[in-house]
């Protein structure tokens, strides 16, 4: 018979940090097991073979209850334990210990061994924690370093369009007092030394605009600019989380769909305006995973009615969100 104060699968004991959690059919076992056994957003448990959907070993909640009842029964073991204790009497003979000490001294050494294995457990999951913590570190040291060079960039592309309008007002002014004086010209020479200044007031504009023209809006750097707003976004999402978001699914042909750029099906009946924005766009698709074969098929709306396209084993943009 299982005992009930280990993970039936792994045999590591429950205490404060491997702590049982319960799947909805009712069999519990630790995290890290949990972790092991979800596939492809499934988990099947391996005592009923029962399939859960489960992108994560988190989404199963903490057997409280089964933490109870353990340490009542370990209370109740150590209460024996310690009435057979002061029941021991030790023989004293010279030489070699007595039985019952030794038995004392194996179970002490066992004991301790117990708490080295989980100590060296936990320092896996330090190390393991510590990887991930410093490749965050790491992406956003990265991204702040492009958010600081964008904002140059755009500080730089503001302070020529100020320039730009400066100058445009300028040259604006001066041709209105130009033709505002040009009012009570009657004479000939008066005229045509006025058909001169317009034409050069008229080139003057015309090569300012021009000018705009060919200097904004600069291209590469609201590209750039919108880059890294969504590489920010990302990492906004995946700190705050998302109840629909889910592990990206490595297969032959590469990542299917980004856990950050997924939409549910109840934001798609809601229908809000972004939402009904990207459906205009054909920038949803739904994804199926039937068996670790993954195929997509597109999503859009016309005249208020949603429709879904063919499934294809071709693979979606990258930009697009994804019901999974």
């Amino acid at each position: 018979m299982d005992s009930m104060d280990d993970c039936n699968i792994c045999l590591e004991l429950y205490d404060e940090n491997i702590r049982p959690r319960s799947l909805p059919c009712g069999h519990s076992y630790c995290v890290d097991c949990i972790g092991k056994l979800i596939k492809r957003n499934l988990l099947e448990c391996p005592t009923c073979k029962k399939s859960h959907r489960a992108s994560s070993p988190l989404d199963f909640p903490i057997n409280f209850g089964m933490e109870a009842v353990i340490s009542n029964l370990r209370y109740v073991r150590k209460q024996k334990a310690t009435k057979k204790s002061e029941r021991v009497t030790f023989t004293k003979q010279p030489g070699n210990a007595s039985d019952k000490l030794m038995s004392i001294f194996k179970e002490q050494k066992e004991s301790l061994r117990e708490q080295i294995r989980h100590s060296k457990h936990l320092q896996r999951q330090l190390e393991a924690y510590e990887s991930f913590l410093s490749g965050r570190e790491a992406h956003h040291l990265k991204l702040r370093a492009s958010n600081d060079e964008v904002v140059q960039l755009i500080t730089a592309e503001c302070q020529k369009v100020v320039a730009l309008k400066q100058e445009g007002l300028e040259h604006a002014t001066e041709a209105q007092d130009m033709l505002d004086n040009f009012q009570t010209y009657t004479a000939t020479r008066d005229i045509a030394t006025a058909i001169d200044e317009i034409q050069k007031s008229s080139d003057t504009i015309q090569n300012w605009r021009a000018s705009c023209e060919g200097q904004v809006p600069n291209d590469d750097t609201a590209k750039y600019s919108n880059k890294i707003l969504r590489d920010i976004q990302d990492v906004i999402k995946s700190i705050k989380g998302h109840d629909d978001a889910t592990l990206v699914h490595e297969t032959e042909t590469g990542n299917w769909y980004n856990p950050f750029a997924t939409i549910s099906l109840t934001e798609l009946q809601k229908k809000s305006k972004a939402t009904k924005n990207a459906l205009e766009k054909g920038h949803i698709y739904a994804i199926q995973n039937r068996e670790g074969r993954f195929r997509a098929a597109k999503v859009t709306a016309r005249d208020g009615r949603t429709f879904l396209h063919h499934l294809e084993d071709k693979r979606p943009p990258q930009h697009v969100q994804t019901i999974v």
